[in-house]
């Protein structure tokens, strides 16, 4: 089925306060001059499902007042999501991820599925909240991961996943509800960095599998639901 191209709202525009001219100084960099943000806002179902983002998709600082769905999307550029707000749930199953995924500072307050994502390159979560479930299951992370100081207040799920490169959990809240690993498909190398990597016995209570790290699944065996 062919889609129509989807218009993205422009956001507000907001006059720029007057600004002194900068100057360097001692060491040589100019100070930050301060800069007027905007947010773009999707009020009611925003739907980008099998849609095909060409170039740079730049949702930074947009608010989705209900669900957000890009199932089966597929970036070929940056997919730019920092700082973004998903005040539904927010569906990435199946999409394709070929360059950098950027989600730091995003919200996800209903359920965030991101099943059978592929990320081919760097992916990055730092700063990212997720109030509500998250399900990674079957996604493949293929690029450089970034999961730092990451909150999950819900059940999380990586189980069948896939870690082929450098993935970093060491600094990520887990929270108290379940978080599972079981049954990667592939575990490196290297095999992802956790917090209690280097005392086993620190690994808080609520992470699964209980016997760390986790077994890869064989080869041709079937995941079980």
């Amino acid at each position: 089925m062919h889609r129509r191209p989807v218009r993205l709202p422009a956001p507000a525009v907001r006059p720029r306060p007057r600004q002194q001219r900068s100057h360097e100084t001692r060491d040589g960099h100019s100070p930050c001059r301060p800069r007027t943000r905007s947010r773009r806002i999707f009020t009611g179902t925003a739907r980008f499902e099998h849609t095909t983002f060409a170039g740079t998709a730049g949702f930074e600082h947009t608010t989705f007042t209900a669900t957000a769905g890009f199932e089966h999307a597929t970036f070929t550029g940056a997919a730019r999501f920092r700082e973004v707000t998903f005040a539904g749930a927010a569906g990435f199953r199946g999409a394709a991820f070929t360059s950098t995924a950027k989600f730091e500072g995003a919200t996800f307050s209903g359920t965030a599925e991101f099943r059978e994502a592929t990320f081919s390159g760097p992916a990055e979560f730092r700063d990212a909240t997720f109030t509500s479930s998250a399900k990674f299951e079957d996604a493949e992370f293929s690029g450089p991961t970034r999961f730092g100081s990451v909150r999950l207040s819900g059940p999380t799920w990586f189980e069948h996943a896939t870690f082929t490169s450098d993935t970093n959990f060491s600094r990520t809240d887990f929270g108290t509800a379940d978080v599972s690993f079981r049954s990667p498909r592939q575990w490196g190398p290297p095999a992802p960095k956790f917090g209690w990597d280097d005392n086993v016995a620190a690994k808080p209570p609520n992470i699964e599998p209980q016997n760390w790290p986790p077994a890869p699944r064989p080869t041709g065996a079937v995941p079980q639901e």
